[in-house]
């Protein structure tokens, strides 16, 4: 894989993202991207999964299923933080 940066047109970019945003159920789209919110919750999740009040049954078991791309998310930031 080529480590060559693409940059796209933000119009382009936009269209993009409403295409695979549309392809999805409408229910299915909140968890299509993970924002600042979710990703916190997420890692308080990660950190103490013995602990059952934080938020739900539902999202305690997408993250545990979802962990993966959530810390590579997690080390991504945190690498990022790093090198500034």
């Amino acid at each position: 894989m080529s480590s060559q940066q693409i940059c796209v047109a933000r119009t382009t970019f936009d269209a993009i993202i409403d295409q695979y945003i549309q392809k999805h159920h409408e229910t299915k789209r909140p968890k299509l991207f993970v924002t600042q919110d979710m990703y916190d919750e997420a890692i308080q999740i990660l950190r103490n999964p013995e602990n059952l009040q934080i938020s739900n049954k539902k999202t305690r078991h997408w993250v545990n299923h979802n962990e993966t791309i959530l810390l590579f998310l997690f080390k991504k930031c945190f690498n990022s933080i790093l090198t500034v």
